[in-house]
């Protein structure tokens, strides 16, 4: 890594009558290190999300300049801001700059946050932090959100959780409440969307589990539908339980 201007030279020499050895000479030149790192961006709340994590970052002045770690440090910091809210978010806001003064090794490096274009106003405004609204079980209406579907399930709370149902279904509420990890007023949190996903895929009663965001209109919240498709050769039901 660093060496930005290498060069591999080939040389085939005979062996014999039908053979050739084959030579590379490698020319690694001089070697560019990192000398500053700074962030740009208009968004001051999602600055002071990703300045707080700095001690994870993988850019450190002096390291070899390598275009695999920039890219790693995208995926980084967008997994950072995809579990602190940003449910938007994509790596392709963040670009890079190398800035090379001439006849030095030294490497100037600018990250830059772009903002979020409105596509109804197309301006350049912050980026949304999302929370999660409710969080909705849904069995047996596929696993498409499908309002007219929806509104023929049969409904039941369970804590902060409703459920909805078109077929009975062996899993008690709070065996599913056990394998979620999405609540409520939380902060949305891509890694808990894939805990919840993960752990529901353990439970054998259920064949496939899905999971829908929907966002409200014009704000930063979200609706969590977790599509369930029972495994045929169980049945599942919803009982309500009471506990004293």
């Amino acid at each position: 890594d660093g060496y930005l201007h290498a060069t591999v030279d080939f040389e085939a020499r005979p062996v014999g009558d039908k053979r050739l050895d084959a030579i590379y000479y490698l020319h690694e030149r001089e070697r560019y290190t990192v000398s500053s790192i700074r962030m740009v961006t208009d968004d001051a709340r999602l600055e002071a999300i990703v300045k707080a994590d700095s001690a994870a970052s993988l850019l450190r002045t002096g390291m070899p300049f390598s275009v695999d770690v920039l890219e790693a440090e995208r995926r980084r910091i967008t997994a950072l801001l995809k579990d602190n809210g940003y449910y938007r978010f994509q790596k392709d806001y963040i670009t890079f700059e190398a800035d090379t003064a001439h006849h030095s090794t030294n490497v100037g490096i600018k990250m830059n946050i772009a903002l979020f274009r409105d596509t109804e106003s197309q301006a350049y405004v912050s980026h949304r932090q999302y929370s999660i609204n409710s969080v909705t079980f849904v069995s047996g209406a596929g696993l498409r959100l499908n309002q007219h579907e929806l509104a023929s399930c049969d409904t039941m709370q369970w804590g902060e959780y409703k459920f909805l149902s078109k077929e009975k279904l062996s899993i008690r509420p709070k065996v599913l409440e056990k394998h979620t990890y999405l609540e409520g007023g939380g902060i949305y949190s891509q890694s808990l969307v894939d805990r919840t996903h993960n752990s529901l895929a353990q439970l054998s009663a259920l064949r496939y589990a899905s999971i829908r965001m929907v966002e409200h209109p014009k704000s930063s919240l979200l609706d969590a539908y977790i599509m369930l498709e029972r495994n045929k050769r169980r049945t599942i039901s919803f009982e309500l339980e009471g506990t004293n």
